[in-house]
C-alpha cells in the first residue's frame, strides 16, 4: 500500500520474440487495463498486426481494437481511451510476418 492507504498499481509485461507468423494471448490474472503493445521487428515485414479482444463473454463479443496494416520495423499503439478488461478477457496479437522477420513483442497492462 502507498502512504495514502491506496494499493499500487501493478504494472505488467507480458514479452514474446519469433520469426514466425504472430500469435501471441495474454490472459492477465485479474481485472485489467490495457496501456500498450509494442512491436519492433528486424526489418520491415511489410505486412501488419491486428490487436483483438477475446472476450470472456464469448466470440460475439470479441472486438478489433486495432489494425495496422503496415507495421514497418517499429509499432506503437496507446488506446486513446482507459480499456479496462474484466478478468477471463485475453488480449490477442496477431499478424502473418510472411518473410519470417524476427520479432519482439511486449503488451503492457496494469492489474487492477
Amino acid at each position: 500500500m502507498s502512504k495514502l492507504g491506496r494499493f499500487e498499481p501493478v504494472l505488467v509485461e507480458d514479452v514474446v520474440t519469433g520469426a514466425a507468423a504472430i500469435d501471441f494471448t495474454v490472459s492477465p490474472v485479474s481485472d485489467f487495463r490495457l496501456i500498450a503493445v509494442l512491436a519492433h521487428f528486424a526489418s520491415d515485414p511489410g505486412d501488419g498486426l491486428t490487436i483483438t479482444l477475446d472476450s470472456v463473454n464469448g466470440s460475439e463479443y470479441d472486438t478489433v481494437l486495432a489494425t495496422e496494416t503496415n507495421v514497418g520495423t517499429d509499432f506503437v499503439y496507446i488506446p486513446t481511451n482507459d480499456l479496462f478488461f474484466k478478468h477471463g478477457n485475453e488480449i490477442v496479437v496477431t499478424g502473418s510476418n510472411a518473410g519470417n522477420i524476427t520479432y519482439g513483442l511486449t503488451v503492457i497492462y496494469e492489474l487492477v
